[in-house]
């Protein structure tokens, strides 16, 4: 039976899920039918998944041990070092200290190594997760850094664009692969430099590219994108210009969203721009 504690926290849950979804709908021009409100309450009712590193946990929660023992350690010896003036207790304590000093350099040292295996792992962690080729996320960092949308686009306006290259095959057909990789690292770095220091970019594969905006919304995401078809420079290969242009499809997550559900989602709208040359939206 629920106590009135829980009944109070789960009415609370549900007027907060009411006002969120409403705002929601709101937000994003969707037209608040019951169907549709039914559906996106739904979804942000439901409990959304947190992503854990459990390496990264045990080392914050070994560097808390060792600092609450170091600090117990140094506290000990300070209170011997007072008892130290009473002289009959003075050749015993002095023992004491000094095993005590020894496990401090220890702990140090343990600790030290700690913080050099994070480094290293940090850089295995790049390794793994940087795409070779162009130098920016490859897709299973993608798949890790989308698992936390959901909830934090609760709190914060973001879009997730599904890019591809159009005429990609062509160019390589014709001017060889080595032209192509020259373009894909031509335009990651174009978006590199165009996209905001906290926003996210990744390579899903061949030529295919994933950006998640913060603090925008769809409509300014639109012309954002849109302005930067306009502005992107040409590949010069052997004297040639190769002109570069792609399709967008924008899709913003929510609710109980698995990463498969917001890529879906964006590369429909990506598809429905190859048809129309315009930049599509999706929501549904």
């Amino acid at each position: 039976m629920l106590s009135f504690d829980d009944i109070l926290n789960l009415k609370r849950k549900i007027y907060e899920t009411a006002w969120t979804t409403f705002t929601f709908l709101i937000k994003h021009r969707i037209d608040p039918t019951p169907e549709n409100y039914k559906k996106f309450y739904e979804k942000f009712f439901q409990e959304e998944k947190t992503f854990d590193n459990p390496l990264k946990r045990i080392f914050k929660k070994t560097e808390k041990v060792l600092g609450k023992t170091s600090y117990s350690l140094e506290e000990v010896a300070q209170t011997l070092q007072n008892l130290k003036k009473n002289p009959a207790l003075n050749k015993f304590i002095n023992k004491i200290v000094e095993r005590l000093e020894r496990e401090k350099g220890s702990l140090e040292k343990l600790r030290e190594e700690i913080k050099k295996f994070e480094r290293e792992l940090e850089a295995v962690s790049r390794d793994r997760y940087v795409d070779p080729l162009t130098g920016v996320w490859n897709r299973l960092a993608l798949q890790e850094f989308l698992e936390n949308l959901p909830s934090l686009a609760m709190e914060r306006d973001i879009v997730v664009a599904f890019i591809d290259l159009n005429r990609f095959k062509y160019i390589n057909d014709t001017y060889g692969h080595l032209a192509g990789d020259k373009v894909l690292k031509h335009f990651a770095t174009f978006m590199q430099i165009n996209l905001k220091r906290k926003d996210f970019f990744a390579r899903f594969g061949g030529d295919e590219f994933v950006a998640v905006l913060f603090d925008i919304d769809l409509e300014d995401a639109k012309k954002f994108f849109e302005k930067l078809r306009k502005e992107i420079p040409p590949v010069k290969v052997n004297g040639k210009e190769i002109k570069v242009d792609f399709c967008v499809g924008l899709t913003v997550p929510f609710g109980n969203d698995k990463p498969e559900d917001i890529i879906a989602r964006a590369d429909a709208a990506m598809y429905k721009c190859k048809k129309s040359g315009k930049i599509e939206i999706a929501l549904k």
